[in-house]
């Protein structure tokens, strides 16, 4: 395995459900996975919210939503719950995720490339030389790519 792969695609395209796939394959190899995964909620067919979920821990959080609150921050259509936003600081600085044989970040995009949401902790493994899972809007993967200095890695495609 590379030490970075990078799961990429358009919106809606279905990169979580090829990172999952990626992950289970990964752990019947007996790789441990650490980290988090942003599961999506639709209703009336549009996406509405996301949970995090931690990978080893199997524990969920409401992470985002499109119900409006002054107490949330808001990124594009979704507001970010304050409490869902320390489950996944916290799952991505626990030791159980750092000693992980592989560490995954679902997703990357332009709150990272803006110094956000999960920027610090894929600066802190890339400095870290850890092996990396990450999931990368397809519009967005150059300007990932060269905010981070990622320049070897492994891409899957969704299809």
């Amino acid at each position: 395995m590379n030490k970075i792969t990078i799961i990429s695609g358009k919106k809606h395209s279905g990169k979580t459900t090829k990172l999952l796939s990626y992950i289970s394959e990964l752990q019947s190899n007996g790789k441990v996975c650490a980290g988090i995964v942003a599961i999506g909620h639709f209703k009336d067919n549009k996406r509405c919210a996301f949970d995090l979920v931690d990978i080893l821990g199997n524990k969920k959080q409401e992470f985002t939503t499109t119900t409006p609150s002054l107490k949330f921050k808001k990124i594009g259509k979704f507001h970010i719950i304050p409490d869902g936003e320390k489950f996944g600081k916290t799952v991505l600085e626990s030791e159980t995720t750092l000693n992980a044989d592989i560490i995954v970040i679902d997703e990357i995009g332009s709150m990272e490339i803006e110094g956000k949401g999960w920027a610090k902790y894929l600066k802190q493994f890339l400095k870290l030389d850890k092996n990396l899972v990450i999931t990368v809007r397809e519009q967005l993967l150059e300007d990932v790519c060269n905010k981070f200095g990622i320049d070897n890695y492994l891409r899957l495609y969704t299809s």
